[in-house]
């Protein structure tokens, strides 16, 4: 039980910098996320709910994502500095 709450914590601390650092570079990119849910065919819920780390993502999602935006998707899986 201790080893599988940690390791949910970790998921759960990883999909919140994945929002974390989405949102950040969606908004330095000038995107709405009407306009990148307008470029991705994905939902604006569904780009709310990531954004707000209450959403699993599958990679090939995350890679639109990053794509659409313009960064590379391991910038958006690395903790932002402090």
């Amino acid at each position: 039980p201790r080893q599988k709450q940690t390791k949910r914590t970790f998921i759960l601390q990883e999909r919140r910098i994945f929002a974390k650092n989405l949102k950040q570079a969606r908004e330095d990119a000038g995107f709405t996320q009407n306009e990148l849910s307008r470029i991705t065919g994905l939902t604006q819920s569904f780009l709310s709910k990531v954004e707000n780390a209450r959403n699993n993502i599958s990679l090939d999602k995350m890679i639109i994502l990053a794509d659409a935006i313009g960064k590379p998707l391991s910038q958006l899986l690395v903790p932002p500095k402090k």
